[in-house]
């Protein structure tokens, strides 16, 4: 009787400690699942935040580049003016 309770208790014991190493490698791939998630989150923000800033910066580079297209049409047409100018002038001079 006490070898069959100590077989019992011996096995019980095994039986627990591989359960209880199962319930540890479970909560470490749960852990490690919820890390993975977290990590996906904050890469998925900062993707978005980058987004975000570069579609600003073009956005403001655009705005830049038609107010340097309006000052070139300005300088264009005053120096048309003042060819226009120029020629009247002589044209009165002569």
């Amino acid at each position: 009787m006490k070898n069959t309770l100590k077989l019992l208790f011996a096995f019980l014991f095994i039986l627990n400690s591989n359960s209880f190493y199962a319930q540890k490698i479970t909560t470490t791939e749960k852990s490690q699942k919820i890390a993975q998630k977290k990590l996906d989150k904050e890469a998925q923000k900062s993707t978005e935040d980058y987004r975000k800033k570069l579609d600003n910066d073009q956005s403001q580079l655009k705005k830049e580049q038609k107010k340097l297209e309006r000052h070139q049409k300005d300088l264009k047409n005053a120096e048309k003016d003042l060819e226009s100018t120029n020629k009247k002038n002589q044209q009165i001079r002569v």
